[in-house]
């Protein structure tokens, strides 16, 4: 679904791979964090946009 959702908003693309490069810097030794950071990002588009799909 959340590819679903890159391939339709190009935008969105550009924000997460921002949002990668920031956590990647930020938590450099602490892979959890950079999940996490990343899921929160994850689940906050697919649930704004569930009902676009």
């Amino acid at each position: 679904m959340f590819r679903d959702l890159l391939r339709k908003h190009p935008l969105f693309v550009s924000e997460y791979s921002n949002l990668k490069i920031q956590l990647s810097s930020e938590f450099r030794n602490h892979r959890k964090a950079y999940t996490e950071g990343k899921t929160e990002f994850v689940t906050r588009i697919m649930n704004e946009y569930k009902d676009v799909l």
